[in-house]
């Protein structure tokens, strides 16, 4: 039990509603019709942000906590590994190494947004998965 977490507990659980809402809503965000340029940005958007941008954040509270356990970079398979691979490093606006998934989502999005109207697309299908997410955390606040 390294992490705290019998492996009775994990074999024993099931989603909670809200994890299975929000497993739903996520791909009702990526099943949209619509031109193929805008559905590119929403992909690549919900990818970048939802799959790392937001991993990264979560990951680093993670990483802190799990310090306190006796984890750490050196002998930690799972969560500093995709820490490191997963959190954002650069602007959006700035030229970024591709040394984090974040990163390399961010490079093709700058080569997909390049109208004002996309770019606003791009903002409010990050502001909806935004949403989403914190509706997933929402159910911890009971």
């Amino acid at each position: 039990m390294l992490l705290g977490i019998k492996k009775q507990s994990i074999n024993s659980s099931s989603p909670t509603v809200e994890t299975m809402q929000t497993i739903l809503t996520t791909f009702q965000l990526l099943q949209r019709d619509e031109t193929e340029p805008l559905h590119d940005i929403r992909l690549v958007t919900i990818l970048r942000f939802w799959g790392e941008v937001l991993v990264g954040e979560e990951y680093s509270v993670y990483v802190k906590r799990i310090k306190r356990m006796g984890l750490n970079e050196r002998n930690s398979h799972f969560f500093w590994p995709h820490y490191k691979h997963d959190t954002k490093q650069a602007s959006f606006h700035t030229t970024v190494d591709l040394n984090t998934h974040s990163d390399q989502f961010t490079v093709i999005l700058q080569r997909l947004l390049i109208t004002s109207e996309m770019i606003d697309f791009c903002a409010a299908v990050t502001k909806s998965v935004s949403e989403v997410r914190m509706g997933f955390y929402d159910q911890f606040k009971k």
